[in-house]
């Protein structure tokens, strides 16, 4: 995946410059034209989509295209952009862009034709910077992920399940940035390499730590699932996915003694009976998060998520608001 991008306008509009000035004195007026110069893909019509989507216009990105074929009739009761009084022959995309626009008119907001992200072609895709997509599937992860990598595209890919949520991040073998300093100017540049999904989950659960989030063994568990079966698991799949939770920490070596080696029951049993499941609380929190670090992304300026970003209601650890981590990681003695 390329790095590069859009040169920025040297300066903005009137209007611009009024509309967005808290945020140029967050962030300053590069990242403010990067953002004004940055075109978004939104794949999906749920809330956590919603979420992304309606921060994003506000920060400002150029263009913000949302797909999702979706009939409003049929909305996830999370998409809080769909208007009561939408058109009955409306699509979630085509209504939510309605909303959205007129939130932010000084940028474009536009509903593309297709349906999930894991359908997406290269015709698709090309067009954009960047593809945040909501997943059923890991399935539909790796496909998106396969697009985004071959046409150098970045990706955020989250997928929401009841009281949890997990995140997976691409962008790229050699993605650079900076940090501000404590004066507010560029620091020295710095840069990631992200691995693939398939990669990210290979870390196996003996190396993980106590600090390591409980729902990385989960979500390992769920995709070994998917692989086998070929969809993802649901309410009657319970007890095949604690089998295979249980054949996982056997086979790679899990202390009895160290809890955070092994899948938590609790979390294993609610991945399985939360398919379909989304919860606002969820949303709201994971795509806040998301989105911000969305806006890292496409100005290069602050770390992203490198690469992994796990949260659950019962998250208590870095204040109740999920942890990043990054897959595969050495273990440490």
């Amino acid at each position: 995946m390329t790095t590069d991008q859009p040169e920025p306008d040297a300066v903005l509009s009137e209007a611009q410059a009024a509309v967005y000035d808290r945020q140029l004195r967050v962030w300053g007026l590069e990242v403010q034209n990067r953002l004004s110069a940055g075109k978004i893909l939104v794949a999906g019509g749920d809330g956590i989509a919603a979420e992304v989507a309606k921060n994003l216009v506000l920060a400002g990105v150029g263009l913000v295209a949302l797909l999702d074929d979706t009939p409003v009739q049929h909305r996830s009761p999370c998409n809080f952009l769909v208007a009561a009084d939408a058109p009955p022959s409306s699509t979630v995309a085509a209504a939510a862009a309605d909303t959205l626009q007129q939130m932010n008119p000084l940028i474009r907001v536009t509903a593309q034709a297709g349906g999930e992200g894991g359908d997406l072609g290269d015709s698709q895709v090309e067009p954009y910077d960047l593809v945040f997509a909501s997943c059923s599937s890991f399935a539909e992860m790796e496909a998106l992920e396969g697009v985004c990598s071959r046409l150098g595209k970045k990706l955020f890919a989250c997928m929401l399940r009841g009281p949890a949520a997990f995140t997976f991040v691409n962008l790229g073998p050699q993605f650079s940035f900076c940090e501000k300093t404590a004066d507010g100017k560029k620091g020295e540049p710095r840069s990631f390499d992200y691995p693939s999904l398939s990669s990210a989950m290979s870390t196996p659960l003996s190396s993980l730590t106590r600090q390591s989030h409980p729902m990385y063994p989960v979500v390992r568990v769920a995709r070994m699932f998917e692989e086998k079966q070929g969809r993802p698991p649901g309410p009657s799949d319970a007890a095949e996915l604690q089998a295979l939770a249980d054949g996982l920490a056997a086979s790679e070596g899990t202390a009895p003694s160290k809890a955070w080696h092994t899948p938590r029951a609790d979390l294993v049993a609610s991945w399985a009976v939360s398919k379909g499941a989304e919860l606002a609380p969820v949303a709201a929190v994971v795509g806040g998060v998301v989105a911000n670090h969305v806006i890292r992304a496409m100005s290069c300026v602050g770390a992203p998520i490198n690469n992994c970003f796990f949260y659950t209601l019962f998250d208590v650890s870095n204040g109740g608001v999920g942890t990043e981590e990054r897959m595969p990681f050495a273990a440490k003695a």
